[in-house]
């Protein structure tokens, strides 16, 4: 059928129950509205893709209801008006569609700490892979990346506030791996993670024990008197200010500066 579309047409329609029934607009053409034997209706538009003439491309605009008449023939006309300038808004969305089922946060948190290879440092790599593989992964991970919203991230986080530390290093975590995805195009919009009410958190002051302090002064007996081998890295060559600590960072031992021990 061909008509102007208006609310009061769109009312009128009547479901088959065999098959969709169709209203093709009079004064905008390709837009359309669509009747499903449920009842349903929905706004529509259809075109030829560019370049392609024979191929009809149809791609929804939303459903009648939460989509009024003007509101949907103005979304129509921006559509077709991309048709115009050679795209293919059908395909696109269809490939968006398709990219968000794949793009899991299971999938990309692993590229994710790929990247992080030689821009953070093994250990911190290490935890953030515990802490994916911990909490992250098993309340997120088979969700697209651009489907996971504040509500759930915010569970995942309110769900560890027996552990307020991890509960925020979890958080901390997943809003910088979205910030990342958000650089790389993944994702669009606010971070999903970016106003999560953090845990306050209490810091811990710990003595050494007898058997460490005793191990620590016979340490500083030994650098002073004889001098120590050097941690892995902080084997090069010290600089003349710190010459007379040589024994503390050379691999030959000799006795430390008695003003740093």
């Amino acid at each position: 059928m061909k008509g102007k579309i208006t609310k009061r047409t769109v009312d009128a329609m009547r479901p088959d129950t065999t098959a969709d029934t169709f209203l093709w607009d009079s004064e905008l053409s390709g837009f359309g509205v669509r009747v499903k034997p449920s009842g349903v209706r929905s706004f529509l538009i259809s075109y030829y893709a560019p370049g392609l003439h024979r191929t009809r491309r149809r791609l929804t605009v939303g459903a009648y209801g939460p989509l009024t008449v003007e509101a949907a023939r103005k979304m129509a006309t921006s559509l077709l008006a991309r048709v115009v300038r050679g795209e293919d808004p059908a395909l696109e969305d269809s490939e968006e569609r398709r990219a968000a089922k794949d793009e899991t946060v299971e999938k990309l948190f692993a590229t994710y700490l790929d990247e992080g290879v030689g821009r953070r440092k093994p250990r911190t790599l290490e935890f953030y892979e515990s802490l994916g593989r911990l909490y992250i992964l098993p309340a997120l991970g088979k969700l697209p990346v651009a489907k996971v919203t504040h509500r759930e991230v915010a569970q995942l986080h309110s769900g560890l506030r027996d552990k307020s530390v991890t509960a925020n290093r979890v958080g901390r975590l997943v809003r910088s791996f979205f910030y990342w995805l958000n650089r790389r195009g993944n994702i669009k919009g606010e971070n999903p993670a970016k106003h999560l009410d953090w845990f306050p958190e209490q810091g811990r002051e710990r003595f050494l024990s007898v058997a460490e302090l005793s191990r620590l002064g016979q340490a500083l007996r030994v650098a002073e008197n004889e001098g120590l081998p050097p941690a892995p890295k902080h084997k090069k060559k010290p600089s003349a200010k710190r010459a007379r600590n040589a024994g503390m960072f050379s691999s030959q031992l000799v006795p430390a500066n008695p003003v740093t021990v």
